[in-house]
């Protein structure tokens, strides 16, 4: 499922053998050098990753830069963290859907 339009839901749910996989996406064109950085998400799309987080559902904001992207998962998305800290968590567009198909058991 995909539904990037409707409010606070996680934009694409993934459902496979081994589980399923909501994951908000989020995209910036450069880390900026000068600040603590989290995702930009929305006070429902808080609540809603968070409520689901506390359901014991598997979720996740992935923030994806030209050069790969950041995993958040347990609730992360909202603890700023630097630049140097965000680039040593980046991972390849490849990792990234290692990762998913490894959550879904999808493969």
């Amino acid at each position: 499922m995909h539904n990037p339009y409707r409010g606070g839901t996680a934009d694409v749910w993934y459902s496979g053998p081994d589980g399923d996989l909501w994951i908000e996406y989020k995209y910036v064109e450069k880390l900026p050098r000068s600040e603590a950085i989290r995702p930009d998400l929305t006070p429902l799309q808080k609540r809603w990753l968070n409520a689901r987080h506390d359901e014991g559902r598997t979720v996740a904001v992935i923030l994806g830069t030209p050069d790969g992207g950041v995993i958040y998962q347990d609730k992360d998305w909202s603890i700023p963290q630097s630049t140097e800290q965000l680039e040593a968590r980046m991972v390849t567009l490849r990792e990234l859907a290692k990762w998913i198909t490894s959550k879904t058991g999808v493969t």
